[in-house]
């Protein structure tokens, strides 16, 4: 699985995954000028596989919200 840092927010495409020590994150809507946030869902995962199987309600999340996160 290939992990990368991303230095701006801006550059968040929808669909992308984010991982950070509270979870993972898909990124529903990208960055918004007038917002100045992406929105963002966490991606729920299977106990018995670890699977993913959807997401949660998506919430508009600042820099400062993802900015230790890494792309997955």
């Amino acid at each position: 699985m290939k992990v990368e840092k991303f230095a701006r927010i801006e550059n968040l495409k929808k669909g992308q995954w984010l991982s950070d020590g509270a979870g993972v994150y898909e990124v529903i809507e990208p960055f918004n000028d007038n917002t100045r946030c992406i929105r963002a869902a966490e991606v729920l995962f299977n106990d018995v596989d670890g699977e993913p199987y959807g997401v949660s309600d998506a919430q508009l999340m600042t820099f400062a919200d993802v900015r230790h996160a890494e792309i997955i």
